[in-house]
């Protein structure tokens, strides 16, 4: 049989081969999924299911955005390759819902620009520097988390109706996994990514920005003059200690400026104010993470960007990123 099946013109073979899998293929279509391998619905638990294999890094959006924009090419192509593949719980804020297809829809959120670069992409962005006080002689970080693209996959009727009620500049938590990451664009791809559950904050209730002329609280702690903005430059003294977040099942030691004077924060666009805080969190790219803790104890001023913590990995209502830091005797 296949000495006769050889011995036959190429042409003759190839024919023959074609016709088989035309009769084959439908046949194999028509298999039962336990048969071929797992079926779709069994494929898309597993890979929801990798989200929670892991416990998510500890970098907020904003955090990211200052490492991604940090240090050399080698470093920072380093820290990419160090992050694909990571799982993040990040609270974002909307830009756009695609229409959905399947039981998985595309969420687009502001794409970041990193100031601390010193890239110009617009007019706008050199007033925006301008205004918001951002301009040092160099420009430096201003409020903008990094941009993400999420493909959400819809586990349940629940999440069907919770993103059909989502609008522009509502907040999501989400849990994702970083797929790609394009830092000439400030961007990351997070698939998969589902919708955080509800016991961990605003799952069921997504939360609009507020206005921007929303007034501060009249029941200042502090007088006018100690109150700072989040998002723009600050300049703080006090002594840089290891603290520990003990208000969690599984504590962890960060490092922190104990403030000479309490400080309060404004409320702004999308985060409430702080009457009074003597403790914030420090985070900064690794390189000024090392300098920091080789002054632990020592009194120094740091300038920085101050943001609202918003996951439960930041121990204190507000954290500083570490731009530069003065050793003071």
């Amino acid at each position: 049989m296949i000495d006769k099946f050889t011995s036959q013109p190429i042409a003759v073979r190839v024919l023959q081969i074609l016709l088989a899998l035309i009769v084959v293929f439908p046949v194999v279509k028509c298999v039962p999924s336990f048969v071929t391998g797992m079926s779709f619905e069994k494929k898309r638990e597993q890979i929801i299911a990798s989200l929670f294999k892991e416990n998510p890094i500890r970098l907020s959006p904003k955090e990211f955005l200052v490492q991604l924009g940090s240090g050399t090419e080698l470093q920072q192509k380093q820290f990419v390759n160090s992050m694909l593949g990571r799982t993040v719980v990040w609270k974002l804020e909307i830009e756009q819902v695609k229409v959905r297809q399947g039981d998985y829809v595309e969420i687009i959120t502001p794409t970041g620009k990193n100031y601390m670069t010193g890239t110009v992409q617009s007019l706008g962005d050199v007033v925006r520097a301008i205004t918001e006080g951002a301009m040092r002689g160099q420009l430096n970080p201003v409020k903008q988390d990094v941009g993400t693209k999420l493909k959400v996959y819809l586990r349940d009727q629940q999440d069907r109706e919770f993103i059909s009620r989502l609008n522009k500049q509502e907040y999501i938590l989400v849990r994702g996994k970083i797929k790609n990451i394009y830092p000439s664009d400030s961007e990351v791809v997070l698939d998969p990514v589902v919708f955080e559950d509800v016991k961990n904050l605003e799952y069921m209730s997504p939360v609009k920005a507020k206005s921007a002329a929303d007034s501060i609280p009249s029941e200042k702690l502090l007088p006018a003059s100690s109150f700072l903005n989040y998002d723009t430059k600050v300049t703080v003294t006090g002594t840089v200690v290891v603290a520990t977040n003990s208000d969690i099942e599984n504590p962890f030691k960060y490092l922190a400026i104990k403030l000479q004077q309490p400080v309060g924060f404004n409320k702004n666009n999308s985060n409430d104010a702080v009457p009074s805080i003597s403790l914030l969190q420090l985070t900064a790219s690794d390189s000024t993470q090392a300098k920091i803790r080789s002054l632990v104890n020592k009194k120094v001023t740091l300038d920085g960007i101050a943001f609202h913590s918003d996951n439960a990995n930041h121990a204190t209502k507000v954290l500083l990123i570490v731009n530069s830091i003065e050793l003071l005797k």
